[in-house]
């Protein structure tokens, strides 16, 4: 009889870590199964043939070929507002990309939905203060050009690599940008066209072809 208590207290001290052994094994299979289908969601490619569309269009399309809903806010987003797309296939990493960089906005995938928010960071007072006596940023403008027409490309990403500063070009292919004194690389990307970096250096103006 005192074999059989003492098996079961043994039992009764073992049985909870095992289930929490088990408990955290599941929860760390899950994480990493859901980052997993995060990876393959924005990995898919949509084909959208228009290339004028509204951003409703856009996210009409994706949620129609990739069943992933967007989520957003209707004071980040003008639903009616037009895009250009310059390729008919593209992966949503860079289609997302593309369309929010210049609104200072970023996105995930959360379950069966693609989450449109804006940058934030957060910044401790000391940082905060620091920043305050920073160099003001520079203004950086220039002019982005078709290489074999010469005409001016339209909606062209420029931004500071490694960092959310960015803006787009107007319908004459000019942009003006504020960066901080020790921006670096300047990024061009376009929808169908091979991206393009240039050293910053002391140069505030630019021709890109």
């Amino acid at each position: 009889m005192k074999i059989t208590r003492m098996w079961r207290g043994k039992l009764c001290e073992k049985l909870p870590r095992r289930i929490l052994l088990i408990m955290r094994f599941s929860i760390v299979l899950l994480f990493g199964v859901l980052l997993q289908v995060s990876a393959t969601s924005l990995a898919q490619k949509v084909v959208i043939h228009k290339h004028h569309l509204t951003f409703k269009e856009v996210f009409t399309e994706v949620e129609n070929q990739t069943g992933l809903i967007t989520i957003y806010n209707n004071s980040q987003v003008n639903m009616s507002e037009e895009v250009v797309l310059n390729t008919s296939e593209i992966e949503l990493t860079d289609l997302y990309r593309s369309l929010l960089i210049a609104k200072g906005l970023t996105f995930e995938v959360i379950d069966e939905y693609i989450v449109i928010k804006k940058v934030t960071s957060q910044v401790e007072p000391e940082v905060e203060q620091e920043k305050a006596v920073q160099p003001e940023k520079k203004s950086l403008t220039g002019k982005v050009l078709d290489v074999e027409s010469n005409q001016p490309l339209v909606g062209v990403n420029v931004y500071v690599k490694g960092t959310t500063d960015g803006t787009i070009t107007d319908a004459n292919g000019k942009f003006n940008l504020k960066v901080e004194p020790d921006a670096q690389t300047l990024v061009f990307s376009f929808i169908g066209f091979v991206t393009h970096e240039l050293s910053i250096a002391n140069q505030t103006e630019f021709l890109v072809t």
